[in-house]
C-alpha cells in the first residue's frame, strides 16, 4: 500500500507539471473524462483554445485508473494519426509505449474517485486516454477517449 501511495504522489506531481501545458475547456464548464471500467467518455469540446481551464477525471470503475494526455508528433506519420482513433482500445505491452505520441501528463484515481485539476493549454494536437493500472503504477490497458486540437 505504501508503494502505491508513493507512485500515486509521484504521478500527481508529474501531472501537476505535465498537464500544465495541455488541456482547457471552453466556456465555464470543465471538460470531463469518465472511465467506467469498459470504456472512456470525453464530455467537452475537442477544438480548444490555448489558455487556462479545469479538467475533471471521473473513475467510475472498480479499478485503479489513470487519465493520460499524449501529444502527437508535429510531423506525425499516417501510422501516428491512425493510432489516435477515438473509441479504440489496446493492451499495453510491459515496458513499451502504446504509440508514437509523447506522454505529457497523467492523473491517477482510486475506484469511485473524481478529481478536478486546473490546467492551461498550449497549441498542438493531443489524445486523451483512460487506462487501467497495475499495483505498481504501470498502465495495463488503455481506451482512447478524445483527439484534441488546441489553437493558439
Amino acid at each position: 500500500m505504501e508503494r502505491r501511495q508513493r507512485v500515486r504522489h509521484g504521478m500527481i506531481a508529474i501531472s501537476c507539471v505535465g498537464l500544465m501545458g495541455i488541456l482547457a475547456g471552453c466556456g465555464s464548464s470543465a471538460p470531463q473524462l469518465t472511465f467506467d471500467g469498459t470504456g472512456c467518455q470525453w464530455d467537452g469540446s475537442t477544438a480548444l483554445s490555448a489558455g487556462p481551464a479545469d479538467l475533471t477525471f471521473r473513475n467510475q470503475s472498480d479499478e485503479y485508473a489513470a487519465m493520460a494526455v499524449l501529444e502527437l508528433p508535429a510531423e506525425g506519420s499516417a501510422r501516428d494519426r491512425e493510432l489516435a482513433l477515438v473509441g479504440s482500445d489496446f493492451a499495453i505491452p510491459s515496458g513499451q509505449d502504446p504509440d508514437a505520441a509523447q506522454l505529457v501528463g497523467t492523473l491517477l484515481a482510486d475506484p469511485g474517485q473524481e478529481l478536478t485539476q486546473p490546467v492551461p493549454l498550449v497549441a498542438g494536437d493531443f489524445v486523451v486516454d483512460c487506462a487501467t493500472m497495475s499495483a505498481g503504477g504501470q498502465p495495463i490497458h488503455a481506451w482512447r477517449a478524445a483527439s484534441l486540437e488546441v489553437k493558439p
